[in-house]
C-alpha cells in the first residue's frame, strides 16, 4: 500500500466504502429510490403537522431536499451495477464504457487491482458523476441508447398494473428545467448555502412528483431496453416492483 499515490489510496477506500452502502440497500435500483424518498416525505409531513415554528419548518424543507436528490444520485449508481449485471459480456461493456475514464492508471494501480479484489466496474462507477443531468446523459447514452435523456421526449412510458394510466404516461414538457433546476437548488443549498433563501412547500412537491416521474420512465426504459430482451434470451423469471413511490 505505501507505493501508491495517495489520490489513489483514497478512491480503493471510497470503493470499499462504496460496496458496504450497496450491501445494505436492496438489489433493486427503484425500490431503493421509493423507500428514501417516502421517508422523506413521511417525516416531512411529521414535522408539518407537529411544528409551528417557521425556521424549523423552512429546516426541514431543505432536509426533504437534499434527501430527495441523494435518493435520485442513489438510483443512477444502483441502475449502473443493474445494467453491468445484465450485461452478456462485461468485457465488452469495459470496453464500450472507455470514454467515461479520464484518469490515469499506473503500474502501481495495476497491481493494486489485480490483487486487491477490485473489479473495474468498481473503478468506473466510482469515477462517475450523477449530480446534474449533462454526466447523466453522457453515462447513459453510452450504456443504454443514444441521446438517452433527449430519447425520453414525448414517449409514453407503460408501467404494468397501473389502473390510473393503463396507456402510459408522458413527461412534462418542462420536466428537463424543473429537474434541473431541482438538482441546482439541492447543491447551493448544500454547498452555498443561504439563510434568506425562501422555499415554496408547493413548489417544492412539485419538484418532487417531476423527480419521481422522471424516474419512473428511466426505470421503464431501462426494463424495456436492458432486462426484458435479457429475460427473454434466458427466461428468467423478472423481479417485479413492490415499492411506490408516493
Amino acid at each position: 500500500m505505501g507505493v501508491i499515490r495517495m489520490k489513489n489510496k483514497e478512491l480503493y477506500w471510497r470503493i470499499k466504502l462504496q460496496r458496504i452502502n450497496k450491501e445494505s440497500r436492496d438489489e433493486a435500483p427503484f425500490e431503493n429510490f421509493c423507500r428514501k424518498t417516502d421517508r422523506a416525505k413521511k417525516l416531512f409531513n411529521q414535522i408539518n403537522r407537529r411544528i409551528l415554528d417557521k425556521a424549523c419548518l423552512k429546516e426541514a424543507l431543505i432536509q426533504f431536499v437534499i434527501s430527495d436528490i441523494t435518493a435520485f444520485e442513489v438510483y443512477f449508481k444502483d441502475l449502473f451495477y443493474w445494467i453491468y449485471t445484465f450485461n452478456e459480456c462485461p468485457r465488452d461493456f469495459l470496453i464500450k464504457c472507455d470514454k467515461m475514464v479520464d484518469k490515469k492508471f499506473e503500474f502501481q494501480d495495476l497491481i493494486m487491482i489485480s490483487y486487491g479484489g477490485y473489479q473495474l466496474c468498481d473503478i468506473l462507477l466510482q469515477l462517475q458523476n450523477f449530480q446534474n443531468l449533462g454526466n447523466i446523459d453522457k453515462t447513459f447514452s453510452t450504456l443504454i441508447k443514444e441521446n438517452f435523456l433527449n430519447s425520453l421526449n414525448g414517449r409514453k412510458f407503460k408501467i404494468e398494473g397501473d389502473t390510473d394510466e393503463p396507456d402510459g404516461f408522458k413527461l412534462d414538457k418542462d420536466w428537463y428545467v424543473k429537474l434541473d433546476g431541482y438538482l441546482r437548488m439541492r447543491h447551493d443549498l448544500t454547498h452555498d448555502f443561504n439563510p434568506k433563501i425562501r422555499l415554496n412547500r408547493e413548489t417544492i412537491y412539485d419538484l418532487h412528483y417531476n423527480m419521481i416521474n422522471f424516474i419512473l420512465a428511466v426505470d421503464v426504459v431501462f426494463q424495456e431496453e436492458i432486462v426484458n430482451p435479457f429475460l427473454k434470451k434466458y427466461s428468467k423469471p423478472s423481479k417485479k416492483r413492490k415499492a411506490k413511490c408516493t
